[in-house]
């Protein structure tokens, strides 16, 4: 993979050496992130509702056809390209219809997962220790800055001194955990206020935006920001997963200075061109119809069967993501009693204590894959003593 990267080459006789043009420890550069630690689908928040998507739901007839059709206008010269001007044309339109993001071609950069992406703005925007505002502390850490606070941003309130000063602040502004709730227009006005106030750059994680519902839907920073300090970072990886590819919209003057990083891994121009055949030919936006049709239903078998399990809980109609976060009003000994019925209905879920620092008692269910049944702890080490026996 090194090798396949540009980071390490073969000499003939001699061994391995990193490759020409990496400045180990220059920062400037290139700088070694995590994304060589740990799996790509583990580039999203630990909150628990980041999720595989559902793979069985891929448009693998639509997506030959885009293949076939990018293929055939294909030069050997576009090979090399690092942003065709395709995809990039394609998603100024696309942006603008789904997301009310206005930019140029000029402005968005491609890269390979949604972790080189989120990467790319640290690197440019942060230096090593820098404070930054962020809903993945481990993430940040990864990278080499310091996270001053993982809460959502909207429920830091009035006391700014927990994320005042934070020279970044990476935020979900359509989906923030531990429920996937978007964040209303008047805390986003109010975040970008106070962004300009402290002289902080934004950068506005959008990955969940496909599946927000339509009463949650919102414009997104970048729409609302006048003062172009909000990089939009959007993605495929959730919509057409296994494509991870994912992109950024710069503000104008960040766009030069992106422009100039190297990037450690491209995105092939045919897998490009595909993904731009398919935009415009309306494949996507029938895909994601399909998509939000799916995880809708997924959603209501939730709560119909907690509603059958008879326990008190509550959940945000208005929730987006690949995952469902459902609240107890009894406590702990609902947990059980729930991971029971659901996974017995084909549910993976986790109790979200364990994957998100609250206090709340509630669990996380997994909407895009399937679970066997559910066994209890206690009930597990009796079935294996009598396997063993």
């Amino acid at each position: 993979r090194l090798i396949a990267e540009d980071i390490v080459e073969v000499r003939r006789g001699q061994g391995c050496f990193v490759a020409a043009g990496m400045h180990v420890g220059n920062r400037s550069s290139t700088r070694p992130d995590g994304h060589l630690k740990r799996s790509r689908r583990s580039d999203a928040s630990d909150s628990g509702l980041f999720k595989v998507p559902a793979v069985n739901h891929f448009p693998l007839q639509a997506w030959r056809r885009a293949e076939i059709a990018a293929t055939k206008a294909l030069a050997h010269a576009d090979l090399a390209l690092a942003d065709d001007c395709y995809l990039r044309d394609a998603l100024v339109g696309h942006l603008a219809v789904a997301r009310g993001v206005r930019c140029s071609p000029e402005q968005i950069f491609v890269f390979a997962s949604p972790r080189d992406a989120v990467a790319a703005v640290y690197y440019l925007l942060t230096d090593p220790g820098d404070p930054v505002s962020t809903f993945d502390a481990q993430l940040a850490r990864d990278l080499g800055v310091e996270p001053i606070t993982d809460e959502p941003i909207t429920a830091v309130g009035d006391d700014r001194t927990k994320w005042s000063a934070a020279k970044l602040i990476h935020c979900s502004a359509s989906f923030m955990p531990p429920a996937g709730r978007a964040m209303t227009l008047q805390a986003r006005r109010q975040l970008l206020a106070r962004s300009r106030e402290d002289h902080a750059w934004v950068l506005e994680d959008d990955r969940f935006a496909d599946f927000v519902s339509s009463n949650g839907q919102s414009a997104a920073l970048h729409t609302l920001d006048g003062d172009e300090r909000v990089v939009y970072h959007g993605t495929f990886a959730d919509s057409l997963f296994p494509i991870e590819v994912s992109y950024l919209v710069a503000p104008t003057h960040l766009a030069r200075a992106l422009q100039a990083k190297p990037r450690r891994s491209r995105v092939p121009v045919t897998t490009q061109r595909a993904l731009a055949e398919l935009l415009m030919n309306g494949g996507f936006s029938a895909h994601l119809r399909r998509l939000r049709r799916f995880y809708e239903t997924r959603r209501r078998e939730v709560v119909s069967v907690l509603e059958k399990a008879g326990v008190e809980f509550s959940v945000d109609q208005d929730a987006s993501g690949l995952a469902q976060a459902a609240f107890f009003v009894a406590g702990t000994a609902e947990i059980e009693k729930v991971q029971v019925a659901l996974c017995n209905s084909g549910f993976s879920v986790e109790a979200l204590a364990s994957t998100a620092r609250t206090s709340t008692c509630g669990v996380v269910v997994d909407l895009s894959q399937e679970s066997p049944p559910f066994v209890p702890a206690r009930r597990a080490k009796c079935v294996g003593a009598q396997k063993v026996a």
